[in-house]
């Protein structure tokens, strides 16, 4: 007798194959290698990781400019007979990307497309790092083969700023396919006042997915909303991303609504590197595509799928632990980038998602800091390196937070770090 749950992912294999012609690539293919790889022993897994991270440096010296000059003949040597030798490669940050960008990328890679990805500023200023097309498929199907891994397929509703882009009508026609198609739906938002988050509550009642996928903040938001007008909706598990996840957000947001609390771990620079996808609450690293060390307790990884743009030993500024059980690596007691709520005008924003605001709407922004101002304007430092934009971002600015802030124009190293770490908050008092 065929099971409920071998019916629906069948269902969704045959639909999301059909959703990969529609939208030109190719996904499936490493779902299908990320299945049988993790069916291999960790023993032999952790073999076959330790070769590839040595071809994957060997790769870049020969492909790369940048770690051409860095390293040499006789480290890669080294590293090829103890992987130890690791430790004289010197880390990269985003200090180093911005410095070295052309010479970070491989020239002879022949792509059908490459795709951009903005990082955050919780490290100092945002770089932009490429992916080809090979390295964004890889990518995208680790997503795709944890959820698969924690659940039954069913519909997904994530959440996305909304930037009203004015898409041509065969773009929306494709995406509206492709979202039905995958049984997906994108809850937009602008802000989240009470009149927004009854909004979207009653998208949630309606379209009743079984996953939600969201920055936390953003879901603690909406449990507060929740329990102040005892509202209450069923969706069976919420996945998170973007910003640290704490046990106690985790406990609050699993106790109210009921549901399963799958946490993931990762960065535009590198994408998913960790994911609780082994249904025993602890988050695992990706070792298909991740290598790891913890070095001061720093996070340190190394992309092993991004050959267009390779980042060795690239410093997270995250802190952690980790550990090793018979299934792979996993890490305990992650601490990262949290999101901060801020009042502008009477509407209640998000970093993450001013952030998003200044990346599409305003432009050209490298690093920003909102210091509070308690009966006054919050001051707002900016960083750009395009110091002829300086009067056309400030416009754009009073015009979309209707001149909630004092703008100031800053250098970089007038920003302020907090923390053995220096980690970078957007907000301060």
């Amino acid at each position: 007798m065929i099971s409920a749950n071998f019916f629906f992912k069948t269902i969704d294999k045959l639909k999301f194959l059909t959703a990969e012609k529609l939208i030109v690539r190719n996904i499936q293919k490493y779902v299908n290698e990320l299945d049988k790889y993790f069916s291999i022993k960790w023993k032999i897994r952790k073999e076959i990781h330790k070769n590839k991270l040595i071809n994957f440096i060997k790769y870049s010296y020969q492909n790369i400019p940048y770690y051409n000059k860095i390293l040499s003949e006789n480290l890669v040597k080294n590293i090829e007979k103890d992987i130890k030798y690791i430790a004289d490669i010197p880390f990269i940050n985003k200090e180093i990307i911005k410095k070295n960008f052309d010479n970070l990328l491989n020239k002879k890679i022949i792509t059908k497309k490459i795709y951009s990805c903005p990082s955050g500023g919780s490290t100092g200023e945002k770089v932009v790092i490429f992916y080809d097309d090979i390295a964004a498929d890889k990518s995208s199907s680790i997503t795709r083969f944890c959820r698969n891994r924690v659940r039954i397929p069913g519909k997904d509703l994530h959440f996305a700023s909304n930037f009203k882009k004015n898409l041509y009508f065969n773009e929306r026609v494709k995406e509206n396919i492709k979202s039905f198609i995958l049984g997906r739906d994108n809850i937009f938002f602008s802000s989240l006042n009470e009149i927004d988050l009854e909004l979207i509550i009653k998208k949630i009642k309606k379209y009743k997915p079984r996953l939600i996928h969201c920055h936390p903040s953003t879901m603690l938001m909406i449990l507060e909303y929740c329990k102040s007008k005892k509202e209450f909706f069923f969706f069976k598990y919420y996945e998170s991303s973007g910003e640290l996840l704490t046990d106690l957000d985790k406990k609050k947001i699993q106790d109210y609504f009921q549901c399963k609390v799958i946490q993931r771990y990762g960065q535009a620079e590198v994408g998913i590197i960790a994911y609780e996808f082994l249904n025993d609450d602890l988050i695992y690293l990706m070792d298909n595509s991740i290598f790891c060390e913890t070095i001061n307790n720093e996070i340190i990884v190394t992309n092993l799928d991004n050959r267009y743009m390779p980042l060795i030993k690239y410093q997270t500024g995250d802190l952690g632990e980790l550990h090793e059980n018979e299934k792979g690596f996993f890490f305990k007691n992650i601490t990262g980038r949290k999101h901060q709520k801020i009042n502008l005008n009477n509407k209640i924003y998000l970093t993450h998602h001013i952030q998003d605001i200044f990346d599409h709407q305003i432009q050209n922004i490298n690093l920003f800091q909102i210091k509070l101002g308690k009966d006054k304007k919050h001051i707002l430092f900016i960083y750009t390196d395009k110091i002829n934009c300086k009067e056309e971002i400030a416009k754009r600015i009073n015009f979309f937070f209707q001149d909630s802030f004092e703008i100031k124009f800053i250098n970089k190293d007038q920003f302020v770090y907090q923390g053995e770490n220096l980690k970078f908050n957007y907000i301060i008092n």
